[in-house]
This record gives C-alpha cells, sequence and structure tokens, in this order.
C-alpha cells in the first residue's frame, strides 16, 4: 500500500471513532408515567406513554461528557496532523513527477543512443568494404595519369577499329561467310580496342583500367574435364587464371591465343589464384582441357 493510500485509510477510521463516540454520549430511557424526583434535581418528565431523550446531569455524567470532549479534541488535533502530512506529502509528490518524468526520458534516450551507437558498430563490423563506383573510360584514363588529349586520341583509335569490325562483319554477311574459319581468322588479324589500351597503359593499370570500367579483367574456370592436363596439373573449379607462360590473362581470348602459340607440348607456368592466394602449376602448352568464364576482380 502506498503512503497516500495508507493515509486515507487511516483518515476513514478516524471518522469512524468520531461518530460512534458522539451516538455514545445519547442513550434512549424506558417511557416514564411520571417523575417522582424532587424537583430541585431539574429533571423535566413528560406525562405521555411514549420514550423520551433525556441528558444526564449527574456527576458522574458531567465527568464522563469532560472525558469524552478531551478525547474528542485530542483526535480531532490528531486529525488535523494527519491532514496537514497528507498534504505535504501530495505537493512534494506532484513536485517529484516532473523531475522523475525528466529522468525516465533521459534515461530512455541514452538508451536509444546507446543502441544506436552499437547498432552502428555492428553495422560497420560486418559490413563488407564497398566497391568503387564504375566509371567512364575517360575518366578512368584521367585517374590513370592519361591526360585528356591523349585519352581523346585513344578514344579515337577505338572507334576506327569498331568500325573496322563493322565492315567485315557486313561484307562476310553478304557474300555468306560471316559463320565460317574465313572469317573467324579475318577477325584475328584486325586490331582489337584492348591491345590499344594495353599497349598504352601497361598490364598493371591495364587491369585497373578494366576493374574501374566495370569490364572483366580475369578467367574463371568454371570446371575441370576428367583426364585433361589441367587436371593432372592440378588447376581446379573456382581458380582465376592470372598467366601463362608468363604473359597476364585478362579474357578468354587472351588464354586461348596462348595456348594455341609458341611450340606444343611444351611445359608452360600458369598462375592461378585461389583463395586469394597465388599457386603456380605447369602443364604442356596446348588445350588445357577446362571450361571457363569471364570474372571481375580487384587487381
Amino acid at each position: 500500500m502506498t503512503r497516500p493510500q495508507m493515509l486515507g485509510a487511516g483518515f476513514a477510521a478516524l471518522t469512524l471513532v468520531l461518530g460512534l463516540l458522539l451516538v455514545g454520549r445519547f442513550s434512549a430511557d424506558p417511557a416514564p408515567t411520571t417523575s417522582t424526583l424532587p424537583e430541585a434535581e431539574g429533571v423535566t418528565t413528560t406525562q405521555n406513554a411514549s420514550p423520551t431523550l433525556h441528558v444526564e446531569t449527574t456527576s458522574s455524567s458531567t465527568n464522563n461528557s469532560n472525558d469524552l470532549l478531551s478525547r474528542i479534541a485530542a483526535l480531532e488535533e490528531a486529525l488535523r496532523i494527519e491532514t496537514q502530512a497528507r498534504s505535504k506529502l501530495e505537493i512534494a509528490v506532484k513536485e517529484l513527477q516532473p523531475a522523475h518524468a525528466r529522468n525516465s526520458e533521459s534515461t530512455r534516450s541514452q538508451s536509444a543512443r546507446d543502441a544506436a551507437e552499437e547498432t552502428n558498430t555492428i553495422v560497420e563490423t560486418a559490413s563488407p568494404s564497398a566497391e568503387p563506383p564504375v566509371l567512364e573510360r575517360p575518366q578512368a584514363l584521367a585517374q590513370l595519369g592519361v591526360d585528356t588529349f591523349r585519352a581523346t586520341q585513344l578514344s579515337k583509335q577505338v572507334e576506327e577499329i569498331e568500325m573496322q569490325h563493322l565492315i567485315l562483319r557486313d561484307k562476310a554477311s553478304r557474300e555468306g561467310w560471316a559463320n565460317s574459319p574465313r572469317y573467324t581468322d579475318a577477325v584475328r588479324k584486325l586490331p582489337d580496342e584492348s591491345d590499344i589500351y594495353r599497349k598504352e597503359l601497361g598490364d598493371n593499370n591495364y587491369d585497373a583500367f578494366l576493374y574501374r570500367t566495370g569490364q572483366p579483367n580475369r578467367v574463371s574456370v568454371q570446371s575441370v574435364l576428367a583426364g585433361s592436363p589441367a587436371q593432372k596439373a592440378g588447376v581446379e573449379g573456382g581458380d582465376l587464371i592470372f598467366s601463362y607462360a608468363n604473359e597476364r590473362v585478362f579474357s578468354w581470348a587472351d588464354l586461348t591465343g596462348a595456348t594455341g602459340s609458341g611450340e606444343p607440348g611444351q611445359s608452360v607456368l600458369i598462375e592461378l589464384v585461389r583463395n586469394g592466394k597465388k599457386i603456380n602449376v605447369y602443364v604442356p602448352r596446348g588445350p588445357l582441357g577446362v571450361r571457363m568464364s569471364a570474372d571481375r576482380s580487384a587487381p
């Protein structure tokens, strides 16, 4: 039970006691017919048969009345003190409520800030490092140290090569040899845009150029054929082919061109990247026996 509830219960009990004491001052007498007491005692009587109430005036009644009045006065004083204490307590409670509310709000705010900080810490710790945004070719070239004039020249050369490929494709389609070995050989004889940028930038910067412009820059081994030179050498699915015979590999065209050159059966070195680590294996020059796909990986 709270303090205000206890004070309320005491107040109610005190009021009940006062009522009982006041009722006790009066009593009901039996119905008298006539009074035989002397007149000197001043007792008033009635002549009818109905009961009447009268105030006792004996010395004993006087003493009892005085005692009762003293008790009532004491109870009234106690009630007054209790009422004052209750009023002071209610005022103190009202004054404490705003402070308590402020403290509760401050605690909730601090808890929210702590939770936010903890959440931010967890997110920052668990989130992977974001990849850089994909850039346009002029922007990537500028980041790699190529000035605007030179970048414009390179772009013009690339467009000229693209036009040569379109003309060759149109000629082969008109003459009916678009899907023949003749067309494949003719395409290989034309320069490629990768030749332009690679020659200008060098292997390392060309690798970064491909990655920053969102282009594939690795050959990924999807699977290895059973009994193939690649399987015998230890090549596994998921490996990235970094170089072949000391030549960097950025596309499947680079790899097939490298395996088809040189002396067949010649032992060559392949640099692989497996789980972030470089591994060296040796294979005979020629078909590797792998299924490949283009991949993009940070240099």
